[in-house]
């Protein structure tokens, strides 16, 4: 399966559930030219997630680390954390491999729950951590970790004992060494503030000046902040939600494409196009008609 799209909500929560409730676990890979925005924006899931790059070079972005991974290496990321992924010579593509804590912590309030998942998932220190064919440790991960990708996905007694033998290699390299509480820096509560301030009001005229101001900033202290924790200036980032927002609205309503540019926050239908056509390589018509799950610019 390929995802094309991230479905989230105003706190930039993924919206998709990953596998069923009786196995909530999924693999798919994503290629990420073919993404809308043409890279994977930031989002975060309840998931604990391990990524393996396929082909070309990717930039994980995961809270405010930042790691560039080549085909071969991959990368484990925690509940909860923000992150997003860039494609950086045009041919980035990985597997990713989601599945909720519960499927690996047994019985609700038991032992494994208590001693060996939930401290890890909780501690918001533990951000994420990379995969590296070079580190013994970590290649025992990335050997496990293909192992399971390459498992039979209706057999579910195989996939969640193989599960929890990549999950012992990552808590005895990784996990427990990192367990301790990390306070998360007071710096992300504003860039927090004001991308809730831009989902809850993205449809209408924002200034640098308004932004800043839902979290008490300067303008100079809003475009800092922003850079540093979401790799993008502010108006970058509305320019992306909108962008996204539009592309969701084109694949669910047969709304006019003037509607959708002044939902969107558009006062022109043609920078709206223009926009649109610079960051998907598609006008929002040609995007309309495209075949489900096909990539017209292959």
């Amino acid at each position: 399966m390929q995802v094309y799209d991230i479905h989230l909500n105003k706190q930039r929560r993924e919206e998709t559930r990953h596998g069923s409730f009786a196995l909530p676990l999924a693999v798919y890979t994503t290629v990420i030219r073919r993404n809308v925005l043409g890279f994977v924006n930031w989002h975060w899931h309840e998931e604990l997630q391990f990524c393996l790059v396929t082909r070309g070079a990717v930039e994980f972005h995961v809270s405010e680390t930042v790691l560039s991974l080549s085909p071969g290496q991959g990368i484990f990321i925690n509940a909860g954390q923000l992150h997003m992924a860039r494609d950086r010579d045009g041919q980035g593509a990985y597997l990713c491999l989601d599945f909720h804590p519960r499927l690996i912590a047994g019985t609700a309030g038991g032992a494994v729950e208590r001693d060996r998942v939930t401290p890890y998932v909780q501690d918001r220190g533990i951000v994420c951590c990379p995969l590296l064919p070079s580190v013994p440790w970590q290649r025992e991960a990335l050997d496990k970790l293909q192992i399971l990708l390459d498992t039979d996905r209706e057999d579910a007694l195989a996939l969640v004992i193989r599960l929890l033998e990549l999950w012992q290699v990552l808590e005895t390299g990784f996990l427990r060494p990192a367990h301790r509480g990390h306070p998360q820096s007071p710096q992300r509560q504003p860039v927090r503030e004001m991308a809730q301030f831009i989902h809850d009001h993205f449809d209408q005229e924002l200034t640098l000046d308004q932004i800043a101001a839902s979290a008490a900033l300067s303008p100079g202290a809003c475009c800092r902040l922003f850079k540093r924790h979401m790799g993008c200036s502010p108006f970058t980032y509305v320019q992306n939600l909108r962008l996204q927002r539009a592309a969701r609205l084109l694949e669910t309503t047969d709304e006019p494409i003037t509607q959708v540019a002044a939902r969107c926050g558009y006062g022109s239908p043609s920078y709206f196009t223009k926009s649109f056509r610079e960051k998907t390589g598609l006008s929002p018509s040609a995007y309309r008609k495209r075949l489900p799950g096909e990539d017209p610019r292959d």
